[in-house]
């Protein structure tokens, strides 16, 4: 499938047929669509890139420059709970850098 000539891969846009089978199918589907939408948005070279210039490559919590991994701030399943669309939690401005410890230390 041909992409859009004003494609942005910056910009996370749902596909509002697949969101709403996703809901139709019930809770725990619908929990693993928004992770699989979280999880293949930070998975983009570009996005991830410009949040790794943004943070200059580095941790944003303890400043190491291995190990670096895109993190949402608020999570993919804390957003869903208070209530926020799968647009607001895939923004650049909801991802940072963290390294795999501070990633895995972080409290969900």
């Amino acid at each position: 499938m041909a992409r859009p000539r004003n494609y942005n891969p910056l910009v996370y846009v749902v596909n509002q047929w697949n969101l709403s089978r996703a809901r139709n199918k019930g809770e725990k589907q619908f929990k693993s669509y928004l992770r699989n939408c979280g999880s293949n948005y930070i998975k983009r070279l570009e996005v991830r890139q410009c949040i790794l210039d943004k943070y200059h490559h580095q941790c944003a919590e303890c400043k190491a420059t291995q190990n670096l991994q895109v993190d949402h701030i608020i999570s993919v399943y804390q957003g869903w709970k208070q209530g926020l669309d799968i647009e607001v939690i895939n923004t650049l401005e909801n991802l940072q850098i963290l390294c795999r410890s501070c990633n895995a230390g972080k409290l969900p």
